[in-house]
C-alpha cells in the first residue's frame, strides 16, 4: 500500500476565487518534492443537493408555467417564470441562458401536481428535470399612501403603493431521481408596486393598473422562489498525487486550476505508458478523483478499481465512500 507525503494548502472562500491561491500553494509545495509519491491537499467547495433534497447538478432543466388567460395572472406568471429561470441559470449554469420556458393553457379541473402530467412534460421538453409553475393565487390586495401626485389628469390623481399577496405552487419532477416522485413547494410572496390611481378608483381599476407592472415585479419574486432548489455548497478535501517529473507536475497544475480534462489526458498517458505499477496506480487514482469532480461517479469507481488492482492507495477508501454517497 502506498502512503503519501502531505503538502497542504489552507484556502478559504468560494471556489472561483481560489485559483491564484491554490496555484501559489502548489508551487510552494514543489520546493519539497522527492522521488516518492506526494499528496497535494486542495480544499474545494463542492456542490451538493439542494435544501429540497433534489440533487440537480449536471442535469438539464425546462420550465413550464400555466396561463389562465387573465391579464394580471398572465403578466405575473410570465414574470415569475423568467425570474425563476434566471436564478436557476445563475446557480447551475454560470448565468448561461439555457433553460427553455414553455406556457400551457389552464384546463379546468386539471391536477398539475399529477406525476403523469410531469412525466409527459419531461418527454415533451426533452430535459432531465421539469419545473411546473401553477397559476399564482391572489390572496390579498391592499393599498397604502394616497398622496396627491400633482398630475392634472383626472385618471392619475393619486400616487399609492399597491401590495399583492400571492401563493405560488411549484411542482418538480426529476426523471433521473431514484425516488420517482413529484416534489411540491408552495411559496408565499408579497409584491409591491407604486401606482397612479384616480381618486374614485375601484378594485377592477386597481387590478388593471397593477397588471401592467406585475411582470417586472414577478421577475424579482420568481428569483426568490428558487431558494429551496439552490445547491448547498460544502468544502471537501481534494487529495492529488504527484511525482517529481514534468508530466506529473503539469497535470497537477492543470487540476489546481480546475482544468480537469487537461489533467486527465496527462494522467491517462502515464497509465498507458508506464510499467511502474505504483505510478500507474497513483495516476489511476487521480483519474478517479477527476471523474468524481466532474460528476461521472460510475467511471470514477472503475478507475479506483483499476488503481486498487495495481497497488492499493491509502486515499482510495475515503474517495470510494464519497463517490458512493453521491450515487445514493
Amino acid at each position: 500500500m502506498i502512503f503519501m507525503q502531505n503538502c497542504t494548502s489552507k484556502i478559504i472562500g468560494n471556489m472561483k476565487n481560489r485559483l491564484s491561491l491554490v496555484a501559489g500553494a502548489f508551487m510552494t509545495a514543489l520546493m519539497a518534492v522527492s522521488c516518492s509519491p506526494q499528496m497535494f491537499n486542495m480544499p474545494i467547495d463542492m456542490r451538493h443537493a439542494s435544501a429540497s433534497g433534489l440533487d440537480l447538478g449536471g442535469k438539464t432543466f425546462s420550465l413550464v408555467y400555466v396561463d389562465n388567460g387573465f391579464k394580471a395572472d398572465s403578466c405575473l406568471s410570465h414574470g415569475l417564470a423568467e425570474g425563476f429561470a434566471i436564478s436557476l441559470e445563475k446557480e447551475y449554469f454560470g448565468r448561461e441562458k439555457c433553460i427553455d420556458i414553455y406556457k400551457i393553457q389552464e384546463q379546468e379541473g386539471a391536477d398539475y401536481s399529477n406525476k403523469d402530467t410531469l412525466v409527459n412534460l419531461v418527454l415533451d421538453c426533452q430535459s432531465d428535470v421539469v419545473f411546473l409553475l401553477d397559476t399564482p393565487d391572489f390572496k390579498n390586495i391592499s393599498v397604502s399612501g394616497g398622496v396627491d401626485s400633482g398630475i392634472a389628469s383626472i385618471d392619475s390623481a393619486m400616487k399609492v403603493t399597491a401590495f399583492l399577496d400571492i401563493e405560488q405552487s411549484i411542482y418538480v419532477y426529476d426523471s433521473m431521481c431514484r425516488k420517482d416522485t413529484v416534489f411540491t413547494k408552495v411559496c408565499r410572496q408579497t409584491l409591491s408596486q407604486p401606482l397612479f390611481l384616480p381618486q374614485d378608483y375601484d378594485q377592477k381599476t386597481l387590478l388593471s393598473k397593477l397588471a401592467v407592472s406585475l411582470e417586472s415585479e414577478g421577475i424579482r419574486a420568481g428569483g426568490e422562489m428558487t431558494g429551496t432548489f439552490r445547491p448547498v455548497w460544502k468544502t471537501e478535501e481534494c487529495d492529488i498525487i504527484y511525482y517529481d517529473s514534468n508530466e506529473w507536475i503539469e497535470a497537477v497544475q492543470a487540476a489546481v486550476e480546475f482544468r480537469w480534462k487537461e489533467a486527465m489526458s496527462k494522467w491517462l498517458h502515464i497509465v498507458t505508458s508506464t510499467r511502474n505499477m505504483d505510478k500507474r496506480s497513483c495516476a489511476s487514482y487521480n483519474m478517479a478523483l477527476a471523474c468524481y469532480m466532474q460528476g461521472d461517479y460510475k467511471l470514477a469507481l472503475e478507475w479506483l478499481d483499476s488503481s486498487d488492482k495495481d497497488c492499493p492507495i491509502s486515499l482510495s477508501e475515503d474517495l470510494r465512500k464519497r463517490i458512493r454517497a453521491r450515487m445514493k
